[in-house]
């Protein structure tokens, strides 16, 4: 057996996560120019932060089609799922978390996009947690789409 939030308590863990799925273009849309301009108002470089957790954004190297030259920072487009999480309270109600989810608030995109509330998760945990606080633990669990039923099923 396994006691996910004794695990939780006794390694600082913040957020516990069982998958990430693909989200419909159409419930981000525009999301992640408002998330971008976010970051940029408050100083927030995900290039350079040290132990990001690896759930929302990946850094490509420039191309030929980046104009500025540098690392550019892109959603993945897989959000964490929020049928099996297990979150710190805490960290959820503090300052960080609240000022990034009251800017996305502002943008109106829960109503004109229909944003749903698992990018706004999975952005702020990238964001604002290191790796060693976030954890995606691997139990059996099956919902809609996805399965990870054994030890061959496919993971997120």
């Amino acid at each position: 057996n396994v006691d996910l939030i004794g695990e939780m308590q006794e390694t600082n863990i913040k957020y516990a996560f069982s998958h990430r799925i693909w989200d419909p273009y159409h419930a981000v849309r525009h999301f992640w120019d408002h998330t971008l301009l976010y970051m940029q108002s408050r100083d927030i470089d995900l290039r350079t932060r040290e132990g990001m957790p690896d759930v929302a954004v990946e850094i490509s190297l420039p191309g030929a089609a980046d104009i500025v030259g540098e690392p550019m920072v892109v959603y993945n487009g897989k959000s964490i799922m929020a049928d099996f999480q297990i979150m710190d309270v805490k960290w959820w109600s503090s300052g960080s978390f609240w000022d990034y989810f009251l800017y996305v608030d502002s943008m109106g995109g829960w109503w004109t996009d229909r944003w749903g509330d698992t990018a706004v998760r999975t952005v702020a945990v990238a964001m604002h947690l290191n790796h060693e606080e976030v954890w995606q633990f691997d139990l059996p669990y099956a919902h809609q789409k996805f399965c990870r039923c054994g030890a061959n099923s496919s993971k997120s």
